[in-house]
């Protein structure tokens, strides 16, 4: 009998040791207080938060090269800094001198490279064509395009200032034969043309410029180019200048110095018209018997 209740109590001695163990163990992997959890995840959320915009890193053809094939510009890619989000609608304003609005084009969008493919429905030959790509464009968190660009002609890459927001705007040139891209083509093009004849990327005397279809050396198929467009020319600029892209903003601010004005300018005739009315019962009152 002693035997058997010494086993017993060892055995029950045992079995609140181990529960006390145990009830030590789900203590000590108990949760936190939720509250605790949610502020915690809401500060991590705050600090790891996407407020970085996109950005556009590059443009084919580029503008500061200039067109000057006789195929003209079928697309023109804009490439982006991250994945972005293309509305169906707004994300592309588009304008040429000669033809006005490009209204008819596709758009579509490469998201293994980030890159938007602008396509008119039929190429834009000799002709200054002007693109604005909207910040209806976004990234994934919602922040809008950082688009301003200095120049639109010779734009200087990645776009911005830096903030989101902010539309960019770029010019493509586009005649047929212009070898030295001053928007005539005539013989200063050919005398251009004939120096660099015959050679090829690499070699003494290439003139990247006179290689009007781009394959790399300087031949019969650029003569005939230049040849086919001889007397051609580009329409007057309109002057498109960086203000352009930043038209926005500067009318915003317009708008704001303007109402700070007026209403500096309402207060003061308000305070004087006051004043004036003031003094003149003060000066009444004093007359009067």
């Amino acid at each position: 009998m002693t035997r058997q209740r010494l086993i017993w109590l060892t055995t029950a001695s045992l079995a609140l040791v181990i529960g006390a163990r145990h009830s030590a163990t789900v203590w000590a992997q108990r949760p936190p207080n939720t509250s605790e959890t949610r502020l915690t995840v809401a500060n991590k959320t705050q600090r790891n938060a996407d407020i970085t915009p996109p950005r556009i890193i590059s443009i084919t053809p580029s503008p500061a090269n200039w067109v000057v094939d006789n195929i003209g510009v079928r697309e023109i890619r804009v490439g982006f800094s991250e994945t972005v989000i293309i509305p169906p609608v707004g994300a592309v304003l588009s304008w040429t001198l000669w033809h006005g609005g490009v209204t008819v084009y596709g758009t579509s969008y490469d998201s293994a490279t980030n890159t938007l493919i602008i396509t008119p429905a039929t190429p834009v030959r000799d002709d200054r064509l002007t693109l604005i790509v909207t910040d209806a464009i976004t990234d994934a968190a919602g922040n809008p395009l950082d688009g301003e660009i200095d120049d639109p002609a010779n734009p200087t890459l990645p776009s911005g200032n830096g903030s989101p927001g902010g539309r960019a705007v770029f010019r493509i040139n586009i005649l047929q034969g212009d070898v030295n891209r001053d928007g005539v083509v005539n013989d200063a093009d050919g005398t251009v043309l004939l120096n660099s004849l015959g050679k090829c990327t690499g070699m003494p005397g290439f003139n990247v410029n006179a290689d009007l279809n781009i394959d790399g050396c300087v031949n019969a198929l650029d003569v005939a180019i230049y040849k086919l467009a001889k007397g051609r020319s580009l329409p007057p600029t309109d002057l498109i200048s960086r203000e352009v892209s930043v038209f926005n903003r500067t009318f915003e601010n317009a708008i704001t110095d303007t109402v700070a004005r007026e209403i500096s300018v309402f207060n003061s005739a308000f305070d004087n018209e006051i004043s004036d009315s003031i003094s003149r019962e003060v000066s009444v009152e004093n007359q009067t018997p």
